[in-house]
């Protein structure tokens, strides 16, 4: 954690934030990098499982189909989202 750069990995700690992390630290992030930038990565992400989309969809106001991961579903789902 000591070596990691906030701007190089800005994709990385938003993307992981936004699947792991709690209210608090979800805010946290926002007000570190600004609601337009999180928007920005969370958009151009290519994988987020169904419900962090849902979340941050409803959080945002943005339609699902403006995400990237949105667009390039798998073409075969997993078994287990039946």
């Amino acid at each position: 954690m000591t070596r990691l750069d906030d701007n190089k990995a800005t994709r990385l700690i938003i993307e992981r934030v936004f699947s792991l992390g709690e209210m608090h630290e979800i805010n946290r992030v926002i007000r570190f990098y600004g609601k337009k930038r999180v928007i920005a990565v969370l958009c151009n992400l290519t994988y987020l499982d169904l419900k962090t989309l849902n979340f941050i969809s409803k959080l945002f106001d943005e339609p699902v189909e403006d995400f990237k991961c949105h667009q390039k579903k798998q073409s075969r789902q997993r078994f287990w989202n039946l």
